[in-house]
């Protein structure tokens, strides 16, 4: 399986201390200039990587493991954030989930609407001129 695999990316030894690391980011960060947006977010993203230990754990056992589900830009993001789930983010088969949808929409669709939707007769009405008072009459 393919992975992205950060080390390699940035020439960075794996063997390093995640601090050494993140002090190797900073030195090229400082060094980046901003308007380099895809370097500058791959360098920050990757520092948000290695300053926690648990994060870079779970990025390093998934790196590992051969079996795993390929580490995509997005999945190595997650990883970063903190938010990686192991679940299986496989889709689910597309005839069976439209088949939910197109049942969710036959029972939506046979329900009365809501009073608050219902149209109720109505009649436009032109704004009302005010009266003319004794003063204006006068004039």
């Amino acid at each position: 399986m393919a992975h992205y695999n950060i080390y390699d990316d940035l020439g960075i030894d794996r063997n390093l201390e995640s601090s050494r690391i993140v002090n190797l980011i900073d030195e090229r960060l400082s060094s980046t200039p901003r308007d380099n947006v895809a370097d500058f977010d791959r360098l920050t993203t990757s520092r948000h990587l290695f300053e926690d230990d648990s994060r870079r754990s779970a990025y390093d056992k998934a790196l590992d493991d051969p079996d795993h589900p390929d580490i995509t830009i997005g999945s190595f993001r997650a990883f970063a954030d903190g938010t990686y789930s192991t679940q299986s983010t496989k889709p689910r088969h597309r005839r069976r989930r439209g088949q939910h949808h197109s049942f969710r929409l036959l029972a939506l669709l046979s329900l009365p609407p809501p009073a608050s939707l219902t149209l109720l007769p109505f009649r436009i009405r032109r704004p009302r001129r005010p009266h003319p008072t004794k003063h204006q009459q006068d004039l």
